[in-house]
């Protein structure tokens, strides 16, 4: 995917569910599928790779295809009359896509494993759990001690509350997000920065909750702070889920809301659905794929094929 430095995200929807990098107004989309002809290109030599494949048996040319990005195949389908119709037979899919929709899949359920299923208790009852959503959750959006945003850890520590909600009834914190991202903001503080506080305040909730376990609670917030602890820094929680590492600007929106535009785009698209309650979203590096998404959506419209591969290589979960 390109555009990785763009900070600028552009809405799928007005809620912000999915979005792709800013683009200048008067630049066109490119069409996602190009108009066949029966003739290559009048700028293309006489020697051209597809021309070349034309020539080989049509085995090796679904050998040949299947390698190559859904994207590619897709400007294959205006080299001839040939390959528009072989690309398109419906027979001649799971050959040509199945390499390249397993891996797009693959990325996406692995992304929801680790970051939207994880465990939600310690086999010792302790804060590892926490803990270690919480630390992969910073690192995704890479947050860090400049970079700060009390209101970008609500959207986790929502998460976690409603998750334990919906899980066992009551979340054993017993307070909003706000008040649990408060308590872990002075937690922190209060133990690696004692010499800023003046005031002692109160036990908080998971000095109550981890009784007997705040010390070593402490210690991994202060190798996560400090870059000790291996697997949380920034490129330890992204690089195993093929994650597009560049910062963006989230917004949160009704739960509700949420939850159907993600059964939407999963209608659409095949894709895994993610609960209104994640704090993650589907983003796209491109606008045109913002845009198809957009009316396959509106019309219920289901996508499929060469069309459904090529949108989903250019997705990401972050």
């Amino acid at each position: 995917m390109q555009n990785t430095q763009s900070t600028h995200k552009k809405p799928l929807t007005d809620r912000n569910t999915m979005a792709g990098p800013n683009e200048k107004e008067s630049q066109p989309l490119p069409p996602l599928i190009v108009a066949s002809s029966d003739e290559p290109p009048s700028n293309r030599g006489s020697s051209t790779p597809s021309q070349q494949l034309d020539g080989i048996p049509v085995e090796m040319q679904f050998r040949i295809l299947s390698y190559l990005p859904a994207k590619q195949i897709q400007l294959f389908r205006r080299v001839s009359r040939h390959f528009r119709d072989t690309i398109d037979t419906k027979d001649h899919h799971s050959m040509l896509l199945s390499r390249g929709i397993k891996e797009s899949l693959g990325k996406f359920t692995g992304f929801i494993k680790r970051y939207c299923d994880f465990p939600m208790e310690s086999e010792d009852g302790g804060p590892d759990a926490l803990l270690d959503a919480a630390f992969d959750f910073i690192s995704v959006r890479k947050l860090d001690r400049m970079t700060w945003d009390c209101s970008q850890f609500d959207m986790f520590s929502d998460f976690w509350i409603e998750r334990q909600a919906r899980l066992y009834g009551t979340p054993s914190f017993g307070h909003g997000p706000l008040e649990f991202t408060n308590e872990l903001s002075n937690l922190w503080a209060r133990n690696l920065f004692p010499h800023h506080v003046n005031i002692v305040p109160p036990k908080t909730s998971f000095e109550v909750i981890y009784e007997g376990q705040i010390d070593a609670m402490t210690a991994r917030l202060e190798a996560f702070v400090y870059g000790g602890d291996g697997r949380s820094r920034q490129s330890a929680a992204i690089a195993d889920a093929g994650v597009l590492t560049q910062k963006t600007n989230f917004s949160r929106v009704v739960t509700g809301l949420r939850d159907h535009e993600m059964t939407l785009l999963h209608r659409a698209l095949k894709v895994p659905l993610l609960l209104g309650i994640s704090p993650y979203s589907y983003y796209s590096a491109s606008g045109w794929v913002t845009e198809r998404l957009k009316m396959a959506m509106s019309s219920g419209e289901e996508i499929s094929g060469v069309e459904r591969a090529a949108l989903m290589e250019d997705m990401y979960i972050a």
